[in-house]
């Protein structure tokens, strides 16, 4: 039964919309609902004149999390379509995970942030499954 409802969970996770914010930071409410176990996503790109890219990539989870694992792609758009330009990744042991890098990009593109947020029980069972993008940056 437990599996079942883990299942279910993961596909409505998968199939909702994308929860959108100022500067892609956001608390979510246990009223919402819509990850159980997640208090807080951050999902942030911002990028200098001089090419500088700052990525910031957090999420909290609630008590019953303890461990996390982050995947971030810096996306790039070229040609029409969305293509991974560079990845980073994380995982810790805790509620608590974050990616925070700085890294030049070229000029003339459109880039985002894809991160995929899997945060897990005591026991090692994964109970929380987000895919965010963030903002898109020109530079």
């Amino acid at each position: 039964m437990k599996k079942i409802l883990l299942i279910i969970t993961l596909c409505l996770c998968i199939s909702s919309m994308t929860v959108t914010a100022a500067n892609n930071t956001f608390n979510i409410s246990v009223a919402e609902n819509r990850y159980a176990n997640t208090v807080r996503i951050k999902n942030s790109l911002a990028i200098k004149n001089s090419g500088k890219a700052t990525i910031i990539v957090s999420v909290r989870g609630n008590q019953k999390v303890r461990k996390i694992k982050i995947r971030t792609r810096l996306m790039q758009y070229k040609n029409g379509t969305w293509s991974k330009h560079k990845s980073f990744s994380e995982i810790n042991n805790d509620c608590f995970a974050r990616i925070g890098v700085h890294y030049y990009v070229p000029k003339g593109y459109r880039y985002k942030l894809s991160s995929t947020f899997y945060l897990y029980d005591k026991d090692g069972k994964l109970i929380d499954f987000i895919t965010e993008d963030s903002n898109e940056v020109y530079y």
